[in-house]
């Protein structure tokens, strides 16, 4: 099924030509906004009539392309304020009608430059509302969103990008692996994921079969491997909890076996201009073989060097 643009978007032909591909092969043709590019993620509706540029930069919309269900999107432009977060994790947008001059004395920058600063592809002149009721009774598809300028779209293409792999971690999914399939992820990765969400992606672009959709994840014995995300993140200084107690989700994640992150790779994460916080299931475990017994000289060593960098406060902690 394809769905033309509305009527009323003939004044929109400046911009390039848009498409939206769902899995069910249901095309909704249209006007490119933003970046022009291909994006595919999960089609979810806002029904928010402000706070534009706050939901695109919202990291719970990680992964999906957002049709707004308010028709009148971007009339009070975007400002350097209003980002709920450093990246713009939101694959891409859908508008009723055309980004219109922002009218607002906080507006810096047109949301359309705004969604290209960022390389947000976006497409307007749909029915927004055929699209929502079709969320609403089928549930959030797949869907592959192409902003083209010369309007070349490969259709057989585009729907075969619609199948994207959904992979689970963290927490809630090592507590409730089933439920966490159910809710229609494709894996999930029990415990660590480091290692193994690397060697699921390796797999996935080779092609090959995964035998198993709860995966059991590979511990990660150097902590060094890895780096925090952000700089102002905390620092990961232990990991594993020998207690192993039943309500904790540290074990059940981690496991018993406790690895520390060495003394240099702790002061190279710091940031020497603010105070520097830890993750650790026990802050007096540091350099502890067991995790049960403090390794006194080890902390001490730990505190010498960070006083030689006088300008960072290490803050260690413990729970009671």
């Amino acid at each position: 099924m394809i769905n033309k643009p509305k009527g009323n978007s003939n004044k929109l032909f400046h911009f390039s030509p848009g498409i939206l591909v769902l899995e069910n092969k249901t095309v909704f043709r249209g006007i490119g906004i933003g970046y022009q590019s291909t994006a595919t993620g999960e089609v979810c509706f806002n029904t928010s009539i402000t706070g534009c540029q706050e939901i695109i930069s919202d990291p719970s919309y990680a992964g999906q392309i957002i049709n707004f269900t308010f028709p009148h999107i971007g009339n009070v432009g975007t400002n350097n304020e209003d980002n709920e977060s450093d990246k713009i994790w939101t694959r891409g947008v859908i508008f009723n009608s055309g980004i219109t001059n922002p009218s607002n004395y906080r507006s810096l920058k047109n949301l359309d430059g705004w969604l290209k600063k960022h390389k947000i592809v976006g497409i307007t002149g749909l029915d927004t509302r055929s699209l929502t009721n079709l969320i609403r009774d089928k549930g959030a598809p797949k869907g592959t969103i192409c902003n083209n300028r010369k309007g070349n779209f490969n259709l057989k293409k585009l729907i075969k990008s619609n199948k994207l792999i959904l992979i689970a971690g963290g927490s809630h999914p090592t507590g409730a692996p089933k439920d966490t399939i159910k809710m229609g992820f494709d894996y999930v990765i029990v415990g660590e994921g480091e290692i193994t969400l690397q060697k699921i992606i390796s797999k996935l672009k080779e092609n090959e079969e995964l035998n198993e959709k709860i995966i059991i994840g590979e511990q990660v014995i150097n902590l060094d491997e890895f780096e925090k995300i952000k700089p102002l993140t905390p620092v990961e200084i232990t990991r594993g909890c020998p207690y192993k107690c039943r309500f904790c989700q540290t074990p059940q994640i981690f496991g018993n076996n406790v690895r520390h992150r060495s003394i240099e790779s702790i002061l190279k994460l710091t940031n020497p201009n603010t105070d520097t916080r830890v993750i650790s299931p026990n802050a007096f475990c540091y350099g502890s073989k067991t995790g049960t017994k403090p390794n006194i000289e080890k902390l001490k060593k730990l505190l010498k060097k960070q006083v030689v960098l006088k300008s960072i406060n290490l803050k260690l902690h413990t729970n009671t």
